[in-house]
């Protein structure tokens, strides 16, 4: 059994809650502490390194999925910095921008799984969308719908869903990352919520590969894919090939497609 220890005098950030990511070494640790953000040692509780200075940021943490890029985003000012974890064993520091809406304040922030872009959202609903590499930011057109202020990227980047919920709707809304261009709403049948459940919510995390996950209040947690080759592969193969004329006529009439399931 390990020992328990205490990093003393901790306190999280006032307002966002506890972010805390275990880095790829899985002995380190990154957490916002009082305007801070700081990398801590679990093997002695210690500070390895301060990534901002007291004062600088109201920060707002986010972390990719191969832990191995973070995003301290001003959720007051809409400034971001990010670093890259590096083989060093240390962050390094590999761009700052700005330009994120923030209207009331950034209420989340996501970073793809690679570290190629950033997403957040603020009060308002409006999205805006970084990429690292370039620096540019993108807001897009469209304010989201009601729901959590969860948002997922698809495993390659290129697509970013948020859940909703209104009224007896509940879905997937889905942009461009790379342009901001939306790209409409995949309605969900969800499972009826149980009578005393809070306001029905869907909930949304990252899968593997191209998947995202879904959990109703009514409990159900289904595995969908976001990627549009999937479902092509998916489709032809409980489908013939090639379709019949009335098949063709039904799905395929707008379309200048001869053999969809063909390489």
């Amino acid at each position: 059994m390990g020992k328990e220890k205490a990093f003393e005098d901790y306190e999280p950030e006032s307002g966002q809650g506890l972010r805390l990511f275990y880095l790829p070494d899985d002995v380190h640790v990154v957490t916002a502490w009082d305007s801070d953000v700081l990398v801590i040692d679990t093997r002695t509780w210690s500070v390895k390194q301060v990534l901002t200075e007291e004062g600088v940021l109201q920060p707002l943490l986010a972390m990719s999925g191969d832990r191995k890029s973070l995003a301290a985003v001003d959720w007051v000012e809409g400034d971001v910095h990010m670093w890259r974890w590096s083989d060093k064993g240390e962050f390094e520091e590999v761009m700052t921008g700005r330009g994120l809406a923030s209207a009331i304040g950034i209420s989340n922030a996501v970073v793809s799984h690679g570290g190629e872009r950033l997403a957040s959202v603020d009060a308002d609903g409006r999205i805006s969308l970084l990429d690292i590499r370039t620096g540019r930011v993108v807001l897009t057109s469209v304010v989201q719908e009601p729901g959590l202020e969860n948002l997922v990227f698809s495993r390659d980047a290129r697509t970013l869903a948020h859940a909703f919920t209104s009224g007896s709707r509940s879905g997937l809304e889905l942009w461009d990352a790379r342009n901001g261009e939306y790209l409409g709403q995949w309605a969900l049948e969800t499972s009826t919520p149980p009578t005393d459940a809070e306001e029905p919510a869907l909930r949304l995390a990252p899968g593997s590969g191209s998947d995202v996950l879904t959990l109703d209040s009514g409990g159900t947690l289904l595995r969908r894919s976001l990627d549009i080759a999937d479902w092509r592969a998916k489709l032809c193969r409980i489908v013939d090939d090639p379709l019949s004329q009335a098949d063709h006529d039904r799905y395929l009439s707008d379309l200048t497609v001869d053999a969809p399931c063909r390489p």
